[in-house]
């Protein structure tokens, strides 16, 4: 049997074009004609933005090719078919230009070497597990990469927040993104949020909890209100509305179906949370655990608790730097991006070094990405997170307000045009809560004009929200 027909059958089976699309391989390498067609609609399909990563049925590829027959498709997984789909056609390769290299040295050896080597280096860069090993396919590829931005379609793995993806690219594989916080300022919210909406809102995505700071109960019944959109506190305490009850159920019901279906079908999407044993907490676990679900994103919560002494409880400084290091090169091996969630010292940070991340700055040094939260109550919007980009590597993006209702609305309000006026607003709203709950015109405390301009700016009456 063909296994290049056995690969379609079994991507349109599974769901799993990304093993695919990860693995280097193209289209256009296809050897047999039909299958490359098959191929070309599927990745047209799965790029589509009104559809992103999403990979037709069956049914819809019969639709499209009625005179296609497809086999029965077995237990070989994609990732194995295209190993031997690779390795079949490198030996067809080796023995095209093994006889045009006979050819060419009959006229002129010297040419024929050269020509040799060029085709070994671009058919390595295929059979080996990098994407290439040569500039000209790495052209290639970031050419393909533009028009693919251009279309809208992510390279990574977008954000929730439609503004934040006109800006950037989405999370980048290989990134390692830091979200922290003082105590109580929903960092671990925000970052469950991220994984959690991707996870839902794609037909194909695959998402690894690691847990360190609550049990596998605490962050599934997080994940859960989030996906239904209901009161977190209503969810676990009975107490949600007739409307919100039946949702929640409905939510948490067809999910279930959905992941003991893809059990069985080796469809790609799934949700697995993992808390450790505090004395089984390591990166070496996480790796072990991205091994076996091979996750599209991974979240790890309480990254400082992957360092320290058993027997002490104290955190050493030396054995979170190790962790830092170690949880960026898992990001970048794996070519997936890497959300750690950890804790802001007391000190504040007026310099911009952001000195306030906590334990050691070695997470300023690895991460990519990094994210402070701050918790406010504001007047006209209720409680608000104000998201705060403190380093980035690849965009320029200071910060968002967004609500902050845990579980039911994490919506984008407004963007911030620069730092100061983060600080800004952070600190105008501080006093003006402070002013509310001492029972005077906030008005009066900083001043009518300033506080006319601060409601109008994030919110207030006569706002323009974004």
């Amino acid at each position: 049997m063909n296994p290049e027909i056995q690969l379609v059958a079994k991507i349109l089976e599974s769901g799993d074009f990304k093993s695919y699309v990860d693995s280097g391989t193209k289209p256009e390498d296809t050897l047999d004609v039909d299958c490359r067609r098959y191929l070309l609609w599927i990745k047209e399909y799965y790029t589509d933005p009104r559809h992103p990563r999403a990979v037709p049925t069956p049914e819809i590829f019969a639709e499209e090719f009625p005179d296609a027959i497809l086999p029965n498709t077995e237990r070989t997984t994609v990732k194995e078919l295209v190993v031997i789909c690779r390795e079949r056609r490198a030996k067809m390769v080796a023995q095209e230009i093994a006889q045009d290299i006979l050819l060419r040295a009959s006229e002129d050896p010297a040419e024929a070497f050269a020509f040799a080597a060029t085709e070994a280096i671009k058919e390595i860069g295929k059979l080996s597990e990098s994407a290439s090993v040569s500039f000209s396919d790495i052209a290639e590829s970031l050419i393909e990469e533009y028009h693919r931005a251009k279309e809208g379609e992510f390279s990574g793995v977008p954000w929730p927040w439609t503004r934040l993806n006109e800006l950037t690219k989405g999370i980048e594989n290989g990134n390692f993104v830091v979200v922290y916080g003082r105590a109580k300022q929903m960092k671990t919210w925000l970052a469950l949020y991220i994984v959690t909406e991707f996870y839902r809102r794609y037909p194909d995505a695959r998402v690894l909890v690691y847990s360190l700071e609550m049990t596998v109960k605490q962050m599934a019944q997080r994940s859960a209100a989030i996906m239904a959109r209901v009161p977190y506190g209503g969810s676990l305490l009975g107490s949600l509305s007739a409307l919100d009850e039946e949702r929640f159920l409905t939510v948490l019901e067809e999910i279930k179906i959905e992941e003991e279906s893809n059990q069985t079908n080796g469809k790609r999407k799934g949700l697995f949370i993992v808390a450790p044993s505090a004395d089984g907490a390591s990166v070496l676990d996480l790796r072990n655990k991205i091994e076996l679900y091979s996750p599209d994103l991974v979240l790890v919560d309480g990254v400082y608790y992957m360092a320290g002494s058993i027997e002490s409880k104290r955190l050493d400084w030396r054995e979170i730097a190790k962790v830092s290091r170690d949880l960026k090169a898992s990001a970048l091996e794996y070519n997936i991006p890497v959300i750690g969630v950890s804790q802001a010292n007391r000190d504040e940070d007026e310099s911009g070094t952001m000195k306030d991340i906590g334990f050691t700055d070695n997470l300023v040094r690895d991460a990519d990405i990094i994210i402070k939260t701050f918790r406010q109550e504001t007047q006209n919007l209720g409680t608000t997170l104000a998201v705060v980009f403190k380093g980035v590597r690849e965009f320029n993006f200071p910060g968002m307000l967004i609500h902050a209702k845990p579980a039911v609305d994490f919506e984008f309000i407004k963007e911030f045009d620069n730092v100061e006026q983060i600080k800004e607003f952070l600190t105008k709203n501080k006093k003006a809560i402070a002013t509310m709950r001492s029972n005077e015109d906030p008005s009066r405390s900083l001043g009518h004009s300033t506080f006319a301009q601060a409601m109008l700016g994030f919110g207030g009456k006569g706002a323009k929200p974004s």
